[in-house]
């Protein structure tokens, strides 16, 4: 079937090319044709196997669990950020409360009232230089006598 070109007719340069647009055909061009056709089709294994689809159901199932379980604590902390901020109103509620108490316990007190009373119907007195001792504490704060002072005679 090939047909094949007259070479004496066909016009070539010095160098080996075709002068003109007449080209000879290859004579294997029809071989090679066929033998493309006859190769026989592979068999295709599926593109995702039972190990992969497995794989990616787990993973898919545990990235579903992480979701979920962010989603809880989420939930969780949005519901204590609530419970936080009633009990910090509570708090301010209780605190302004005993503030007012406080005021009114202080307003009510006449100190004055509180000395005379003292002096006069439970018989204290005022301290006198004398009863005065000056102690050099190692501690600041505040001084617990649980035992006698040393050089200070006991009365």
């Amino acid at each position: 079937m090939s047909s094949y070109i007259d070479l004496k007719s066909t016009n070539f340069n010095s160098s080996g090319y075709v002068v003109g647009n007449v080209v000879r055909a290859p004579e294997y061009y029809e071989e090679e044709v066929r033998t493309q056709r006859r190769k026989p089709a592979r068999s295709r294994r599926p593109a995702v196997n039972r190990r992969r689809m497995m794989m990616l159901a787990v993973i898919s199932v545990m990235m579903v669990a992480a979701c979920i379980f962010y989603l809880k604590i989420k939930s969780d902390i949005s519901i204590q950020a609530e419970k936080i901020n009633s009990l910090e109103s509570q708090i301010s509620a209780l605190r302004e409360e005993n503030n007012d108490r406080y005021n009114r316990i202080n307003e009510s007190i006449n100190l004055n009232e509180v000395r005379n009373r003292a002096v006069n119907e439970l018989g204290m007195t005022y301290v006198k230089d004398s009863q005065v001792i000056t102690y050099k504490s190692p501690q600041e704060d505040y001084v617990n006598q649980r035992e006698a002072i040393p050089g200070v005679s006991a009365r």
